[in-house]
C-alpha cells in the first residue's frame, strides 16, 4: 500500500477537525472543557455514522451466503449511484459551511 493513498481523505478529515474545533472554541471561548466536549460530540456522531457504513459495505461484500450475495448483486444492478453519490456528497458535507452539495456530483 502506498504511504500516500488516503491522503486526501486524512486532510480532509483534518481541515474539517480543525473547522469545527475553532467553531467550538470561538462559542465558548471562557470554557474550553465544554468546548472541547462539544467538538468531541460532533465529531464522534458524524464519525460513528461513517463507521457503520463502512461495516455494513463490508458484511455485504464479504457475506458468504449465496443467496445474500445473489439478492444484493440484483438490487445492485439497479441502484441509482448517481444518487447513491449525491447521498454519501451530503453526509460528508454535514454540518460545513460549503452550501448544497447535490448538484455537485454527476
Amino acid at each position: 500500500m502506498h504511504l500516500y493513498q488516503h491522503l486526501d481523505k486524512v486532510l480532509a478529515k483534518a481541515l474539517e477537525d480543525v473547522w469545527h474545533l475553532t467553531k467550538c472554541l470561538k462559542a465558548s471561548p471562557n470554557d474550553i472543557t465544554f468546548a472541547f466536549r462539544q467538538y468531541n460530540d460532533i465529531r464522534r456522531t458524524k464519525t460513528a455514522g461513517i463507521i457503520e457504513t463502512g461495516r455494513q459495505l463490508a458484511r455485504s461484500i464479504f457475506n458468504p451466503n449465496e443467496a445474500y450475495c445473489q439478492q444484493r448483486n440484483l438490487v445492485s444492478k439497479q441502484t441509482d449511484y448517481n444518487a447513491v453519490a449525491q447521498g454519501m456528497a451530503k453526509g460528508w458535507a454535514s454540518g460545513l459551511p460549503i452550501g448544497d452539495v447535490s448538484n455537485r456530483v454527476s
